[in-house]
């Protein structure tokens, strides 16, 4: 009897154990339970309010792709007429500067202020409710832009709401003029190599470098002399510290050339190449060129002589849409075909082989300095020889055009969570 009650008192006692050590994993199952809906439903809310700062950044980014292809029309009408009248503009800058100018009021800022970066002042955050929900919305606050030489940058950040929750996004769009140009046939004979196999310029001495490919870059300081057959093409400025000797087979084009000292040598100076610019070149010093077709898009400074120089049964070409200035004498070989749309400044000038130039055009700086050879003025052309006009000089007279490529992009740079 006594033994059948200390079985069932063991029992009982087992029988609680078991039920409260149950008891203890449930309640901690619950609690994790609760605590994984607490921490899914925080998480979805900062979910909800980065989406609405997302919407934010993506209604800023549309506001300023529309403003840009609004003003588009108007920009270009000022940029064509801007470049008839200054065939050496920097179209990329005033484009810049016009669009800098035209965004801020379109988008609903102001007063601006003119400093770097500046910062555009507004009257109030404007707050932008989502579906009407007055708990749902994003608001603009900071919003400022800096201007570069071919683009502008806008930075702004968002905050989005949802239900008490914030999100912080910075942003940034950039609108990138870098692939505007002018529609000038002179300035598309230096293909871009696609792909380049070198995009390093002091590799141009190396075996397999010779389709280059590069940005706004300054030659290194050893000079590039005696370069055969290469292409180097910029997409910016291209500088040259020192001299350029020896060139056969070379190929340049950039936005802008500056050499700062010769482009020649005793025996001539790039044989067999071409040398284009969408802007302006400027010599440093000398300039001479053997068996060579230059396309200027802009204007040719030469601060020393000039000299353009051929060989037997070659025909090369010197198209010029800007003015050329040279301190010194200026000399156009036998053979040799140049066309100046603007005017041409130089101490003295013969003329041995065919110079197209606007009546009028041609100052000589040195006393009693007359030009040497004759000159062929498009005014004065007869019926008969419009032909060998058009055919010599091309579109280099015609009144030039703007292209454009739409470059928006943005970037969101940096996320805060509150």
């Amino acid at each position: 009897m006594n033994n059948n009650s200390n079985e069932q008192g063991y029992a009982l006692v087992t029988v609680l154990l078991i039920v409260t050590i149950f008891m203890v994993v449930s309640l901690s199952f619950m609690g994790q339970a609760f605590s994984s809906v607490k921490q899914n439903t925080v998480v979805e809310k900062v979910s909800q309010s980065v989406s609405v700062a997302e919407m934010g950044v993506a209604y800023y980014k549309v506001a300023l792709q529309d403003i840009y292809e609004t003003e588009q029309p108007d920009v270009y009408t000022f940029l064509t007429q801007e470049y008839k009248k200054n065939p050496s503009l920097n179209y990329k800058l005033k484009a810049v500067e016009a669009f800098y100018d035209r965004i801020p009021p379109a988008f609903g800022i102001g007063p601006i202020t003119y400093t770097k970066p500046v910062d555009f002042k507004k009257k109030d955050d404007p707050v932008y409710p989502i579906d009407g929900n007055t708990r749902s919305y994003f608001v603009l606050k900071d919003f400022y832009a800096v201007k570069g030489t071919d683009s502008i940058n806008f930075h702004y950040k968002v905050e989005g709401y949802d239900n008490g929750e914030k999100t912080e996004l910075e942003a940034d769009t950039t609108i990138s003029f870098q692939t505007l140009n002018a529609g000038t046939p002179t300035t598309s004979f230096v293909k871009k190599p696609e792909p380049p196999n070198c995009t390093d310029l002091s590799k141009l001495g190396e075996t397999g470098c010779n389709q280059i490919l590069v940005g706004s870059e300054t030659f290194p300081s050893n000079s590039p002399n005696n370069l055969l057959n290469k292409t180097i093409y910029s997409t910016g400025t291209l500088t040259v510290d020192n001299n350029i000797n020896n060139m056969t087979d070379v190929h340049i084009h950039a936005d802008t050339l500056v050499i700062g000292n010769n482009l020649k040598n005793t025996d001539g100076i790039a044989t067999g190449s071409t040398i284009e610019t969408i802007g302006n070149v400027t010599i440093g010093n000398n300039f001479t060129a053997d068996w060579t077709n230059l396309y200027i898009g802009g204007s040719l400074s030469v601060d020393g002589q000039f000299n353009l120089k051929t060989g037997p049964g070659k025909k090369e070409k010197a198209l010029i849409r800007g003015n050329v200035t040279v301190t010194n004498h200026m000399d156009i070989g036998t053979d040799y075909t140049m066309c100046v749309k603007g005017n041409i400044k130089a101490a003295t000038l013969s003329v041995s082989g065919t110079l197209y130039a606007r009546e009028n055009s041609i100052i000589l700086t040195q006393n009693n300095a007359i030009i040497s050879g004759p000159v062929k003025w498009i005014e004065k052309l007869r019926a008969d020889e419009m032909a060998a006009f058009q055919n010599a000089c091309g579109t280099t007279f015609d009144d030039a055009s703007i292209i454009w490529d739409d470059n928006i992009e943005t970037e969101i740079d940096n996320v805060n969570y509150n």
